[in-house]
Parts: structure tokens; sequence; C-alpha cells
């Protein structure tokens, strides 16, 4: 039985390493061994929340937003757990993509909690702009003219500006922090403020393996949509298991059993 709690503590306390082009690497190979299944499972989820979204918007605006939230929290950790199976040698089947509703209320609660923190940095901007005046008819203005195709910036104020930059690197800083919350939160055992937790602490010990790791996710889903994004098919899903590859070289949990040896030998002091 693994110990998450210990992983995690021996990962922060000694370091760890991993190497960003082969982390892709094994994600593409696990995805390759069940190729079909991912893509189809991927083409399922565009299908069935799309499609709810697009229901939720007919109902009530802003309602589509959170029909996406919850598909995007209860569908997408399934890779996590498909990944999990094949790099494990574990038996593999399609229901396996649905096992995020064994935990249903966490992941769904961690979804809203990460979507309220990123955006938390954007707040101080957000209510300047209630101080400004006319800000309401620039608004306005600027949608009149984009339906005439023209484009229209609205006159902001100094503090405003500064405020709305600020904010959007803190949102960006928090999104790269949290790239590792839900399939921690997927995998191991911990609760929704911890795997955040998790993530923010494991993210800033190697902050410079994460950023390479993030422009090799970036190029190859560019890459993707230039191949008439059918490419996308299969740069999605690599995107996405890549997390789960990057959790099980940190935590080792391709070592079951923490009695079985000395698992600090496999960390990296630094």
């Amino acid at each position: 039985m693994i110990n998450f709690e210990d992983r995690l503590n021996q990962a922060l306390e000694k370091g760890y390493d991993f190497s960003p082009s082969e982390v892709l690497s094994q994600a593409y190979e696990t995805v390759k061994a069940k190729m079909g299944e991912f893509i189809g499972f991927l083409i399922i989820y565009l299908i069935v929340s799309g499609s709810a979204s697009s229901l939720a918007s007919a109902i009530a605006p802003g309602l589509d937003n959170l029909v996406s939230l919850f598909f995007s929290a209860l569908w997408l950790p399934g890779y996590y757990y498909a990944a999990q199976a094949i790099r494990r040698g574990r038996p593999f089947s399609f229901n396996l993509f649905m096992d995020g509703h064994k935990k249903a209320g966490k992941l769904i609660g961690y979804q809203f909690l990460l979507t309220i923190l990123i955006y938390l940095p954007l707040m101080p901007a957000i209510a300047s702009l209630f101080f400004q005046d006319n800000i309401m008819a620039e608004f306005q203005l600027m949608q009149e003219l984009a339906q005439t195709g023209e484009f229209y910036m609205p006159q902001l104020s100094g503090l405003s500006i500064g405020l709305l930059i600020v904010g959007f690197f803190g949102t960006l800083y928090l999104s790269f922090s949290y790239t590792l919350g839900q399939v921690i939160l997927t995998i191991a055992d911990f609760g929704i403020w911890e795997s955040l937790e998790a993530s923010r602490k494991l993210v800033q010990k190697n902050f410079l393996t994460f950023i390479g790791l993030f422009f090799l996710i970036i190029g190859i889903n560019i890459l993707g949509a230039l191949l008439l994004f059918v490419g996308l098919l299969v740069s999605v899903p690599v995107s996405l298991v890549v997390n789960y590859v990057v959790l099980e070289k940190i935590f080792q949990l391709y070592k079951e059993d923490d009695h079985e040896q000395n698992i600090s030998d496999h960390f990296v002091d630094q």
C-alpha cells in the first residue's frame, strides 16, 4: 500500500527530477497502447459535454459554464485511471474512463475551488472597474462595434490596467502551480485542499522543469491543430496522461509497498 503522504514529504525534502521529453514520450507510448479507446473517449466527451453545454446555454445564460465544469471534473480524470491501469499492467476496460464518478463529490468540489482560486487575483481589477465613470458605456460600445466587425478597446484607468496586469500574472501563476492538483486528487488519498497544496509545493520545487514541460505540451497541441485539428485527438489525451506520468515519477508509483525497500533512495538529494 502506497503511503502518499510519505512519498510527498520525501519528494519535497530530498527533491525530485524528471525529463520533460521523456515523460512526454512515455505518455505517448501509454496512449498508443490503447489509442482507439483514448480517442474514442475524447470524441464521446466532446459530443456529450458540448451538447449538454449548448442545451444549458439555451436554458439560462452562464449555465453552460457550470455544465462544462461538471463534465471536466468527472470525465477528464478518467484519463488518469486508464493511464494507471496501462502503466501498471492492470486489467484495462473502457469503463475506467468513467471511474471519476467514484470520487464525484471531491472532484466537483475541487474544480469549483480551483476556479475560484485561479480567478481570485483578478477580483481587485474587476472591483476597480465599478469605481470608473462610464465603464458600462465603454463596454457596451465595444460590443456594438464588435458586431459590425470593428475592434474597440474600452478606456480604462491606469489603476485598472495595473491591477489587470498583476491579476493576469497571478492567475497564470496559480494555474501553473495547480497543474498536478487534479491527478493527485484522483490517484492519491488526499483531500481537496491537500491536493492543491501538494501540487503547488511540488511545482515550486522544480519550477523550471515544469515550464519546459509546459512549452512541450503547447508545442504538440499546436502541431495537432495544424494537422487539420485531427492531431488534437492524439495530442489532447497525451497532454493529460503526461500529468499521470509526472506524478508516477515524483511519487515512485511503480514501487507499490513502502516496506519493500528504502524508497528514499530513489529521490534526488538537492
